[in-house]
């Protein structure tokens, strides 16, 4: 036989989490009877068989079946069958069908579990969490500012799982937490309060790691600047700033910066030495956890000035010195007047290996540094470009 729920073609789906048993009573004339009872549903979904054998004969007989085992993953029912299963005609009689009702009960009170009581260091946004409580279909999280909770920073009652994180709280505050369960039946007194302390906040520096100046002339100061943030909520404290390379040097050298706020830095170079290229490190000592912090500061290139007892009166390129030569040489020229300088050298096929210059001089003798530590030996040229004048020369470099 089969059971149906609502009107014969127009059958309503039965909630299986409603009730705790299914029920009928059997009346049975023969030995050996097995009944086959399993339930369906029109959206397709599988249900076990579950079978009940040797019914008793001539007697009436209740046959209990627990919800969890007609139907464990709590499908939707419309219709439950009630089967002969031994293939037998006996005649047996089913009367007084029916759901058994659940008796649903308020939820017991959850426990606590994370953050552990009294614990400290925790995040400003911790992510709260609890046992279960059987038959819990919601809960109710408070955190506050007191135990008495009379002082509530976060109250959510719509809360399905057994875990919530909780938005930004404040640094280095105790707060106090419980929760609550519900069901249909009505909502469980809140546990016992737990308290956590959150962390302190921190100053954090922010800057770019490395800062560049270009080319700059031997002797020539130049001043540039650079922006430090403090992205942290408590106060950038900056005591001292240490350069490992004398080139360079930084102010101011101590600072306080308030939180989300920013201040701008002069970065001075001062090269003494002509060299193809020079860097260093500007040492924060500061307040932030990640201290000593550091940014790298590089010049291109520090090209030689020599101011004579008269400014030249014409366009030179002068020959290399030394040469031959390795790895490295110096190319010296003179410029009567301001002009756009190019300095290239060449391989013996005419094809372009390096750019010494290639920007605007000022009137004077200049001396540039040629490194060739990744070509092969060899026949180079060198070409000055300055205005009108072109010049090439010559050098030989053996490894």
């Amino acid at each position: 036989m089969s059971v149906h729920s609502g009107r014969t073609n127009s059958e309503t789906s039965l909630d299986p989490k409603l009730y705790s048993q299914f029920q009928f009573a059997v009346y049975n004339t023969a030995a050996n009877l097995v009944l086959n009872v399993y339930c369906y549903n029109d959206s397709g979904n599988v249900f076990p068989n579950v079978f009940r054998n040797n019914v008793p004969v001539n007697q009436w007989t209740i046959i209990s079946i627990p919800m969890s085992q007609l139907d464990p993953n709590n499908y939707a029912i419309t219709r439950v069958n009630i089967q002969n299963y031994t293939q037998l005609t006996p005649a047996y009689y089913i009367d007084n069908v029916h759901f058994v009702d659940s008796i649903l009960q308020v939820p017991g009170i959850p426990s606590t579990a994370y953050p552990l009581p009294n614990a400290v260091d925790q995040s400003i946004s911790p992510v709260i969490s609890w046992a279960t409580s059987p038959g819990a279909t919601v809960y109710e999280l408070q955190v506050a500012l007191d135990s008495t909770f009379t002082s509530i920073v976060f109250d959510d009652s719509s809360i399905t799982t057994t875990s919530k994180q909780v938005p930004a709280l404040s640094n280095d505050v105790t707060y106090y937490w419980r929760v609550s369960a519900k069901n249909l039946a009505g909502e469980s007194v809140f546990s016992a309060a737990s308290n956590f302390v959150t962390a302190a906040g921190n100053s954090i520096l922010t800057a770019n790691s490395t800062f560049s100046f270009n080319s700059i002339h031997l002797g020539v100061t130049v001043t540039d600047s650079t922006v430090v943030r403090n992205t942290g909520n408590f106060n950038l404290i900056i005591t001292g700033i240490q350069s490992t390379n004398p080139v360079f040097t930084i102010s101011p050298s101590t600072a306080v910066i308030a939180p989300n706020d920013s201040m701008v830095f002069s970065i001075i170079a001062h090269p003494t030495v002509q060299q193809q290229r020079t860097s260093g490190y500007l040492i924060f000592a500061d307040n932030s956890p990640d201290a000593l912090d550091t940014l790298k500061v590089q010049i291109s290139s520090v090209t030689s000035v020599v101011t004579p007892k008269g400014m030249p009166t014409k366009f030179t390129l002068e020959q290399n010195y030394p040469n031959p030569f390795n790895p490295s040489t110096i190319i010296g020229f003179t410029l009567p007047v301001a002009s756009h300088v190019s300095l290239k050298i060449f391989d013996v096929l005419g094809r372009e290996v390096k750019t010494l210059v290639n920007e605007n001089r000022e009137p004077g003798e200049y001396r540039e540094i040629f490194n060739a530590n990744q070509l092969s030996s060899g026949l180079y040229f060198y070409q000055i470009r300055a205005g009108n004048f072109i010049q090439t020369g010559k050098m030989q470099l053996m490894k």
